[in-house]
């Protein structure tokens, strides 16, 4: 594909995001708001999962660090959630670089580092349960205002929609950012042999805490949007096991190594839950799951590596196939 259609193509989704709350669909609009959130949260996850290669199962505590904080802070105090979502931010880093100190000092990785993030998120869940402050088990409901920009509420969900999209933009471009940096180089080498980077010099923790708590960053600051949109904290789930397999899933699905890799396995995914949900739903309990399921099998069976990593992969060996017959032909030539 040549670069002016690239480049049109780009042109034509942009102003298709733009332009899609003008569609004045209600279910579109609500469809599209889930669907980027789950972009959101699974480019974040593939900050740690994907980038540094570390499986966590834990994203749901830098979550809920941010959902409680600005939501206790604007209940209790009055403290906007433009503030107190930083103050949630901070919090989820600060338990990040804890986590990684005890984790990755100790060489837990794969399965483990897996195991550890998600024993603490259950344990998060058993210890917010139990904190009257923060609305204990039965959760955590935020005072509705109407339209307040102060509260970071509004009564249209257009205004939502354009917060949710700018912030998918922002970690995509962050993840960019990183993936063209020295860093990225870094975590390459890290990725494909640990040892091997560690003998050449890669401070190999420093690049894995680094990556942990921009991961947990922007997990919290998710945490706030999506307690602000729905005005009410569930310690379930926000804290669940499953909650947390749903993020991480886009981007296993999508492709990791590429930043359009976690949304297209959300728009897949997304779209497959909603629309199977409506059209199955109320009619055959657990359809709409068995649904999702098959979808995430046949995916993983048929494209192991992530769909959009697939396409990247298939695209470099045709180009490589291309040049090897043209040094071919001007060897025959030359001859």
């Amino acid at each position: 594909m040549s670069a002016p259609m690239r480049w049109l193509l780009w042109a034509l989704g942009a102003l298709a995001l733009i332009g899609l709350p003008w569609i004045n669909s209600s279910f579109v609009l609500t469809t599209a708001i889930a669907v980027l959130y789950l972009a959101y949260q699974a480019l974040a996850w593939n900050l740690i999962g994907g980038l540094a290669g570390q499986f966590s199962l834990g994203n749901t505590i830098f979550i809920g660090a941010g959902a409680y904080t600005s939501g206790f802070l604007f209940v209790q105090y009055g403290i906007s959630p433009w503030l107190g979502m930083w103050a949630g931010a901070a919090l989820a880093v600060a338990l990040a670089l804890l986590i990684g100190a005890a984790t990755f000092r100790l060489n837990l990785r794969g399965l483990y580092f897996a195991m550890v993030t998600l024993a603490l998120a259950e344990m998060a869940q058993v210890l917010v349960e139990n904190l009257k402050p923060l609305g204990a088990a039965y959760g955590l409901l935020i005072p509705v205002r109407g339209t307040d920009l102060a509260a970071m509420q509004f009564e249209s969900r257009e205004v939502y929609y354009y917060f949710i999209l700018a912030m998918v933009v922002v970690v995509a471009l962050v993840m960019i950012a990183i993936q063209k940096s020295r860093i990225g180089l870094m975590l390459d080498g890290l990725k494909n042999n640990e040892e091997a980077a560690r003998a050449v010099g890669v401070p190999v923790i420093w690049n894995m805490q680094v990556m942990f708590a921009l991961s947990a960053l922007f997990s919290a600051l998710g945490g706030t949007f999506m307690a602000q949109y729905t005005l009410f904290i569930d310690p379930k789930a926000t804290f669940s096991w499953s909650e947390a397999v749903v993020f991480l899933l886009p981007a296993i699905i999508g492709g990791t190594r590429h930043w359009s890799g976690p949304i297209v396995g959300a728009l897949l995914l997304g779209l497959v839950a909603d629309i199977s949900r409506l059209a199955f739903g109320a009619k055959v309990n657990g359809l709409a799951q068995l649904i999702y399921g098959v979808v995430v099998i046949f995916v993983v069976m048929r494209v192991r590596v992530g769909i959009v990593d697939w396409f990247i992969e298939r695209a470099q060996a045709r180009r490589a196939a291309q040049v090897a017959e043209q040094k071919a032909e001007a060897n025959d030539a030359a001859a």
